[in-house]
């Protein structure tokens, strides 16, 4: 895995703080991502099916909310979250809980 050094700092407890854009391809290629909240741009679909990764889709604008039901309901790629600006801490974190819990068996092979 590729080196997040430049333009970036460790905090204790947070963990890597990126001042920039984070190299997304490397980070949703490493083994330790068990799953992706994506705002539903093509691109970001993209990497993420590619690696393997399973999706939480929450689209903000544009096309964005085209792809969702698409990707959620016509392929059954990923998990959407509720339409509209805001969710509750308890709907995100229900997403996440069956994210994980779906990740064996999910649709989405994990990449060799």
């Amino acid at each position: 895995m590729r080196s997040f050094r430049v333009g970036s700092r460790r905090e204790p407890r947070t963990g890597l703080v990126l001042k920039s854009w984070a190299p997304q391809v490397a980070v949703l290629s490493h083994d330790s991502v068990g799953g992706f909240l994506s705002h539903c741009g093509w691109n970001s679909v993209m990497e993420a099916l590619i690696a393997g990764v399973p999706m939480i889709v929450w689209p903000l604008y544009a096309e964005q909310k085209l792809n969702r039901p698409y990707l959620a309901w016509y392929l059954k790629l990923v998990l959407p979250m509720s339409e509209g600006g805001s969710v509750t801490r308890d709907e995100l974190a229900g997403q996440f809980t069956e994210l994980m819990l779906l990740d064996a068996n999910c649709a989405i092979p994990k990449s060799p």
